[in-house]
C-alpha cells in the first residue's frame, strides 16, 4: 500500500473514532461566569455597603479570587480578599465605608481549568457621579497582552515545526526530499524551550501574588489549579527529550504526539464534563492544523532547495490525501469542540468576541481550502509547479488561524 493510501486510511480511522466517541460524550459544559452580584450593576444604594458579594455559575477557588474598588476618578481605593476558604460559587468581600459617589468593581477569579476570568461593573453610593470609570492601562504594561503575543509565537512555532516533522516522515516514505529542523538542530529545540519558559513567566505575571507564592513553595494543590503551567513544563521536557541524539525511531515518532497532547492540555479541556474526551478532540484538532500548516512549510522549503529533479507530482499525490484528511479532522473536531464547550446556537446568536473569532476561523478555513484546491489541481497538476505567491498567502492565513485559536483559548465561550 502506498504512503498516500496509508495516510488516508489513518485519517479515516481517526475520523470514525471521533464520531463514535462524540456520540457518547458530546454534552455541552459551561465555563465559569459571573451570574449575579451585590450591589447590582448601576445600582444606587442609599448607604455604603458593608460587603460586596459575587455569585458565579460554578464554584471557584476563593483563595485566588480578588476584587479591586475604584472611585469615580479611576483611582484604586481598596483591594479586597475574601475570608472564605476552599471552593464556593458565592464569594463575599468585606469592604470599608466609602463616601458618596460612583465606584467601579473590578474582579477576577480562577476557573476550574486554571484560566483566569475577570470583569467589572459600577454602582453608586447616594448619588451617581460618573457614567463610566476608566480603569484601562496602556497595552504595553498589560501582562495579558504580552502573554497573548508570546503564546501566539510559541504555539505557532511549535505547531509549524511539529507539522513539518510529520510531513517530512510522510515524504520520506514516498522517497521525496526531506527538510528536517527538529530534532536535527538542537539550537532550535533550545530556542523553543526558552520561548516556552518566557511564556510561562509572563503567565505568572497575570496571577495574584498569593498564587505566585504558593506556586514557588511547590504547593501541589496550587499547581493543579493552574494546568497551563503544568502543560508548559510538560512541553519543555518533551521538546528537550525530542532533541536527544541516537534514540530509537519510535522515540522520535512518539515525541510529536506528546508535544500535541501537552499543547492541548493547556486550554479549556479541564473545565469540560469529560476532560479526556475534550483533550482527545483538541489534540486531534491541533494535529490536523500542524499537518496542514506543516505541508505549507514543506512546500516552501522545497521551493528554496531548487531540486534538480521535479517531485511536484509526487508531492501533489501525497499532500492531497494528507491535507484532505487533515482538513476533515480540523472541521469535525472544531465543531465537536464548540458543542463540548458551549453550543452552536449560542455562538451564532450571541455577538461576542468568541463568536466573531469562531466565524472568522470558519471563513479562513474555507478560503484556505479553496486556495489549496487551486494549488493542487491547477498549479501542481496542470502547470507542474508550485505557485509561490499563493503559497505565501496560504501560510499567512494559516498563521492567522493559529492567532485566532490562541485568543479563543484565553477567553470565555458564550453560554
Amino acid at each position: 500500500m502506498s504512503i498516500a493510501r496509508r495516510t488516508g486510511l489513518l485519517w479515516w480511522i481517526l475520523i470514525a473514532m471521533i464520531f463514535v466517541l462524540g456520540g457518547y460524550f458530546n454534552v455541552a459544559s459551561a465555563h465559569v461566569s459571573l451570574e449575579n452580584y451585590q450591589p447590582m450593576q448601576d445600582e444606587v444604594v442609599s448607604n455604603a455597603p458593608d460587603e460586596i458579594k459575587l455569585k458565579f455559575s460554578d464554584p471557584v477557588n476563593v483563595r485566588y479570587t480578588e476584587l479591586q474598588l475604584y472611585n469615580d476618578k479611576g483611582h484604586q481605593v481598596e483591594q479586597l480578599h475574601s475570608d472564605q476558604t476552599g471552593y464556593s460559587d458565592t464569594v463575599t468581600f468585606r469592604t470599608q465605608q466609602h463616601d458618596e459617589g460612583t465606584y467601579a468593581v473590578k474582579w477576577r477569579a480562577v476557573s476550574p481549568d486554571g484560566h483566569e476570568v475577570s470583569g467589572h461593573y459600577q454602582f453608586s453610593i447616594g448619588t451617581q457621579t460618573a457614567k463610566h470609570i476608566d480603569m484601562s492601562k496602556p497595552f504595553y504594561v498589560d501582562a495579558y497582552w504580552w502573554l497573548g503575543v508570546l503564546r501566539f509565537v510559541m504555539q505557532g512555532s511549535v505547531l509549524l515545526l511539529t507539522g513539518l516533522y510529520i510531513v517530512n516522515r510522510i515524504m520520506a516514505q514516498a522517497s521525496a526530499p526531506t527538510f528536517d529542523i527538529l530534532p536535527k538542530y538542537r539550537s532550535i529545540a533550545w530556542i523553543l524551550v526558552m520561548l516556552i519558559g518566557a511564556t510561562s513567566l509572563v503567565y505568572l505575571m497575570t496571577l495574584s501574588s498569593n498564587a505566585i507564592q504558593q506556586l514557588l513553595r511547590l504547593d501541589l494543590s496550587t499547581w493543579t489549579s493552574f494546568p497551563f503551567l503544568l502543560a508548559m513544563v510538560a512541553l519543555m521536557i518533551t521538546v528537550i527529550l525530542f532533541s536527544l541524539r541516537q534514540m530509537e525511531p519510535i522515540w522520535y515518532h512518539a515525541m510529536p504526539i506528546l508535544i500535541l497532547i501537552s499543547l492541548a492540555s493547556s486550554g479549556h479541556v479541564w473545565a469540560q464534563d469529560v476532560p479526556l474526551y475534550a483533550l482527545l478532540l483538541r489534540t486531534l484538532h491541533l494535529a490536523g492544523i500542524a499537518v496542514w500548516l506543516g505541508s505549507f512549510v514543506y512546500l516552501y522549503a522545497y521551493i528554496q532547495s531548487h531540486q534538480q529533479h521535479s517531485y511536484v507530482l509526487i508531492l501533489r499525490d501525497v499532500l492531497l490525501k494528507t491535507n484532505i484528511g487533515a482538513v476533515i479532522i480540523i472541521i469535525v473536531t472544531g465543531l465537536l469542540m464548540s458543542i463540548d464547550a458551549t453550543s452552536i446556537q449560542a455562538i451564532v446568536t450571541q455577538q461576542t468576541t468568541y463568536s466573531i473569532l469562531w466565524l472568522t476561523k470558519i471563513s479562513l478555513t474555507i478560503v484556505l481550502m479553496g486556495l489549496g484546491a487551486v494549488q493542487t489541481f491547477w498549479a501542481m497538476n496542470k502547470k507542474r509547479k508550485i505557485h509561490q505567491p499563493m503559497l505565501y498567502f496560504e501560510i499567512l492565513i494559516g498563521v492567522l488561524l493559529i492567532l485566532a485559536g490562541v485568543i479563543m483559548s484565553q477567553i470565555a465561550a458564550p453560554l
